[in-house]
């Protein structure tokens, strides 16, 4: 019986240890699966061997499907490393934070894997024409766009485009499904190098194709397919920008290898970085391969007063990077922390940022969009090296940043300052080894918490905010006004209606510390449900209406007023108590004067979190409290009414806690 029990432990053991690895994404629940159709594109060779082509081409693409199958779907360890097998799958579940999968489309070409084959009636085009940046179809060279188009045109015979179409809006958009076309060229590099383009025109069918098609050769590195598919996600390239080059392996997007950088990652969706606001110790972990869903990104905002319009615009982000599976080559060769500087619009004065040992390591991606292209910017990433003038010599040894581990307001050769030049008050120590988990000192003249508005029963609007130690005063800001003074008090009162957005700042003696996140709030008079601003009998005959008219509705913002006992429903009560405010028999209402509102704040606990977040997130529009409603729903029509709470409404907040924008829809 012993030696029974042993075999079974030996069993279980060796189970766990073998079934382990292989089910690594096993019990993962991802929250995006979206659908990818791979075409090979071959041609017709009447003629062989071609000149400037390998001399085994023969048109077709070297590999079977089942090798492409598996370059792009393939999930599972591989054996001898320990990490997930070096497919695209597994590449974007490791970079998205265990968030998306990338499935095989429908198709009925073959063995229904997600791979078409398509051959052309004639040979590979001889013109390489590229127009360089183009990523517009129209604008590829006529030989190139023909046989791309031809190809493309055939995917009807295999594919039920209108399957993909989930909403039935005649387009495909980019969570529906994403095309890769890869080009038998016989050469390293196809007529049409990598690229992405937009959109694309389904022929034979009423489909517009809006999530673009990805084009590679058949020989392109796993890296280059999965550049060209995180395009087709909303990522933008890095590359031929000012001095984009010094990126280099630290985003797929400027060189093909590698993983995401932070910005993409916070971009598309794959992580909400912590937004850090005072000064603390904060674990900042690296992309686990076998827990990808560990990996964290800090976000500290530095954004000056002077902030552009509805966002935040300069900040810094702080991450892992570590040099294991899709990331060993990252040029961080010990791995360790690294500090991207973004700026997103009004670019002034590039800062220089630093790269020391085990590990600061900072970046600078300074990014602005434009207005045509939306595509970033890119300013110079500086690695650990001698100082001439305003650059580093990337060939010198990087010895002379070994040991250097706090990145501040005079530091060398990189500091915390804004790209203005002030002071941002930040600064960073890396106070532990390079690994998979390590912990960085954030000290920074730290924002009030707990900053909320609430009315009183005189319906004006009270502004409270915890205490900041060391702080001299405080500054209040209303709307895009000024900053003021309040003196060391921690509240302020003021008699605001309607809608307002509201700040608070401390100062420690001539310094001045980061702002808060702004309240988006909008003071709804009770009675007034006609919502002209005053209360008087319209109101009675349109509440008198409602009760007795079942085809009446009322708007949320309208159902929040009518309650004016505030017990939870509109009925004959509150018509009763309505008429004795009209006659003069009552001079307040019992739910007061106003009702308050801070959008975002839809448990009605007074803050805006991601429980808020996560409420619109999985209730939508089965919020039923009117209250919660009207905070919850962020979007507001051009005809000025609220429509449904959904996935447009928990995006502004996403961006909201994100501190990416400041000011919602329904402020405006």
């Amino acid at each position: 019986m012993k030696k029974f029990f042993i075999f079974l432990l030996l069993l279980t053991l060796l189970t766990t240890s073998l079934f382990g690895m292989r089910s690594v994404y096993a019990d993962t629940v991802y929250e995006r699966q979206e659908k990818v159709l791979v075409v090979l594109v071959q041609f017709t060779e009447p003629q062989l061997p071609r000149t400037g082509c390998d001399a085994s081409y023969d048109g077709t693409a070297k590999g079977n499907d089942e090798y492409y199958s598996e370059l792009f779907f393939g999930t599972g360890i591989d054996s001898q490393t320990g990490f997930p097998k070096m497919t695209v799958r597994n590449y974007f579940r490791e970079v998205s934070c265990g968030k998306l999968d990338l499935q095989p489309a429908q198709e009925n070409y073959g063995d229904n894997d997600g791979v078409v084959r398509v051959t052309l009636d004639y040979p590979y085009p001889d013109a390489e024409q590229f127009t360089n940046g183009s990523r517009m179809i129209d604008e590829v060279g006529t030989e190139a766009k023909d046989a791309l188009m031809d190809a493309l045109s055939e995917l009807y015979n295999f594919v039920d485009f209108s399957a993909f179409d989930e909403n039935n809006d005649g387009r495909i958009d980019k969570n529906e499904l994403h095309i890769v076309t890869l080009i038998a060229s016989g050469r390293d590099t196809p007529f049409l190098r990598a690229c992405y383009i937009r959109t694309v025109n389904i022929a034979n069918t009423n489909i517009r194709l809006f999530s673009g098609v990805s084009v590679c050769n058949s020989e392109s590195s796993l890296y280059t397919i999965s550049h060209e598919l995180a395009h087709s996600m909303g990522a933008l390239d890095l590359y031929n920008r000012t001095n984009a080059e010094n990126i280099n392996k630290d985003s797929i997007m400027h060189q093909t290898t590698g993983y995401l950088d932070p910005w993409h990652r916070m971009k598309l969706g794959f992580v909400n970085p912590q937004v850090v606001n005072a000064s603390g110790s904060y674990t900042v972990n690296s992309t686990d391969p076998n827990n990808p869903g560990s990996y964290n990104v800090l976000k500290i905002p530095v954004s000056s007063s002077n902030a552009p319009p509805y966002y935040r615009d300069e900040y810094f982000l702080i991450e892992n990077r570590q040099p294991v599976s899709f990331d060993s080559n990252t040029s961080r060769i010990n791995g360790g922390i690294a500090i991207w500087h973004v700026k997103s619009a009004n670019v002034g004065t590039p800062a220089i940022l630093n790269l020391g040992d085990y590990r600061l390591e900072a970046a600078d991606l300074n990014t602005y969009y434009d207005t045509d292209s939306f595509r970033p910017f890119t300013n110079k990433l500086y690695f650990a090296g001698d100082v001439i003038g305003d650059f580093i010599d990337r060939n010198l040894s990087p010895v002379s940043s070994i040991g250097k581990s706090t990145f501040g307001p005079n530091t060398l050769p990189c500091n915390s300052k804004r790209f203005d030049g002030s002071d941002s008050g930040v600064s960073i120590t890396v106070s532990s080894q390079s690994s998979g988990s390590m912990v960085v000192n954030v000290e920074m003249l730290s924002s009030p918490q707990n900053f909320k508005a609430t009315a009183d029963e005189d319906g004006n609007t009270v502004l409270t905010w915890d205490p900041v130690p060391s702080a001299t005063e405080y500054e209040v800001m209303i709307d895009d006004g000024t900053f003021f003074s309040v003196g060391t008090n921690t509240s302020y009162t003021c008699s605001n209606s309607n809608k307002h957005i509201y700040r608070v700042r401390a100062k420690f003696s001539s310094v001045t510390g980061l702002e808060t996140q702004a309240l988006n709030t909008n003071c709804l008079l009770y009675g007034d449900i006609d919502n002209d601003g005053s209360i008087t009998e319209s109101d009675y005959s349109l509440l008198s209406e409602y009760l007795l008219d079942t085809s009446i509705t009322l708007s949320d913002p309208q159902l929040v007023v009518a309650d004016v006992n505030e017990d939870g429903s509109i009925d004959v009560l509150d018509k009763t108590e309505l008429r004795m405010y009209l006659n003069g028999s009552k001079t307040k209402f019992t739910a007061g004067t106003k009702k308050l509102i801070t959008y975002g704040d839809v448990n009605g606990d007074g803050l805006v979190t991601r429980d808020d977040a996560d409420a619109i997130k999985y209730f939508g529009d089965n919020i039923t409290n009117p209250v919660h409603r009207v905070a919850a729903n962020l979007m507001i029509n051009k005809a000025g009414y609220y429509g449904t709470i959904d996935n447009e409404d928990y995006m502004f907040l996403n961006d909201y806690l994100n501190w990416d924008r400041y000011m919602f829809p329904s402020m405006y």
